[in-house]
């Protein structure tokens, strides 16, 4: 058997598993930014790399397993993740708009996204957040530490959803 940092081939299956992996993802990024037929795309590409995990699996040695390989293709993943458009959900413009108010006015809280459609002073880049915010009848049901992280994103680059997936990639490698 090869020790762990060699060229076994339980380590070059775990980087080909990561490289098919990371192609699949990249595709899906780049899926993201088209118009429909997302999930069809997103079916195909989980079950490639399942199965790409698999096989690496199978060819895994003993424990200790290569940690720096796996978080390496880890930050690989993100990375395609931040150069993504959600699909399937559309919280983030609830992110967006509450740290636009949070910028604003000092609480998030204090009235619904709705209270702001007739406001002309909103700007044209959040006037499109703001009409894509699910359920505006109702304020924000994000808690504080949300809300500052939401505040922080948004003093980087208002109504863009970037620096609210870095400040998440940072929480996630500083956990």
């Amino acid at each position: 058997m090869h020790p762990v940092g060699s060229s076994s081939p339980g380590r070059l299956r775990l980087h080909a598993a990561g490289a098919a992996a990371a192609a699949g993802w990249a595709l899906l990024a780049w899926r993201s930014h088209a118009e429909a037929g997302q999930i069809g795309w997103m079916l195909i590409v989980v079950a490639i790399a399942w199965a790409a995990l698999a096989l690496a699996w199978r060819a895994m040695p003993a424990p200790p397993a290569p940690a720096r390989a796996i978080l390496i293709w880890a930050v690989i993943f993100r990375v395609a993740g931040l150069l993504a458009l959600p699909l399937m959900e559309d919280d983030h413009h609830r992110f967006l708009w509450d740290g636009h108010r949070f910028a604003v006015t000092g609480n998030p809280y204090a009235e619904p996204p709705q209270a702001s459609f007739a406001d002309a002073t909103v700007a044209p880049e959040f006037r499109a957040v703001l009409d894509r915010i699910n359920h505006p009848d109702m304020p924000t049901v994000y808690g504080p530490a949300t809300q500052w992280a939401f505040r922080a994103a948004h003093a980087i680059a208002p109504a863009q959803l970037w620096p609210w997936k870095l400040i998440l990639l940072g929480a996630e490698l500083a956990i």
